[in-house]
């Protein structure tokens, strides 16, 4: 693998193609953690690239950037900011990092306010990357409160989706409703996953004491004769 210094320089380079294949060299540092922070600070200011190819691999190589106990706060702010890209292929390489760095619990609450967004962008491909990240997302949510944050978010988007289209949009209206539904019946389910089961709950209540055996008999004899 190449000196990650060099790379981070060649993010610099008057040729867009040295700096797109750069980025893309620099995922694999990032895969193997090779001096992370200074990769994801460079990848981070390479999102700001001129050129569409080298913004789509620099988020590409930052959702590759997201392990446990990697600080990745620069990287999803530098993402999410992605998703208002000019360019639709950048948005949509950016959805797709912020969820699958969102999977290692990486900067959720960021991820969960873009990707939220970006449900409701006018290009459909952004919009399928934004539902699957956050359906990913979703599943590798690990407390009730991050859960509850997610279905907050998404309800008051949706909300504010409602009002956007409350004339003359019915049918875009439905459409983009239904993945919001979708999200929010997916982020309950993993919600009610994760809090333990009623009967287990029962469990730890007092019972009233179990009657003997001559008990009961007598109790059914006083039933019969009554």
């Amino acid at each position: 693998m190449a000196d990650v210094d060099e790379l981070v320089r060649k993010l610099g380079d008057t040729d867009p193609k040295v700096r797109m294949y750069a980025a893309r060299a620099l995922e694999n540092a990032a895969y193997y953690r090779a001096d992370i922070t200074i990769v994801i600070s460079a990848l981070a200011e390479a999102l700001s690239d001129k050129d569409a190819r080298v913004r789509c691999s620099a988020a590409e190589a930052l959702g590759s950037a997201a392990r446990p106990g990697v600080d990745m706060t620069v990287a999803m702010s530098a993402l999410a900011a992605a998703l208002s890209d000019k360019n639709a292929s950048v948005q949509s390489c950016a959805a797709s990092a912020l969820g699958y760095a969102a999977q290692y619990g990486a900067g959720m609450t960021v991820a969960i306010l873009a990707l939220a967004k970006a449900l409701s962008d006018k290009i459909s491909g952004v919009r399928w990357n934004a539902a699957s990240a956050l359906g990913k997302a979703i599943e590798k949510c690990a407390t009730i409160e991050a859960l509850d944050e997610m279905e907050t978010r998404l309800r008051g988007e949706h909300g504010a989706l409602k009002e956007k289209y409350r004339y003359g949009k019915e049918a875009e209206l439905a459409r983009l409703g239904s993945a919001f539904s979708k999200l929010i019946s997916e982020a309950a389910r993993r919600r009610d996953a994760l809090v333990p089961e009623r009967d287990i709950l029962l469990d730890d209540l007092p019972k009233p004491p179990k009657k003997g055996r001559g008990e009961i008999y007598c109790q059914m004899r006083r039933v019969t004769n009554g």
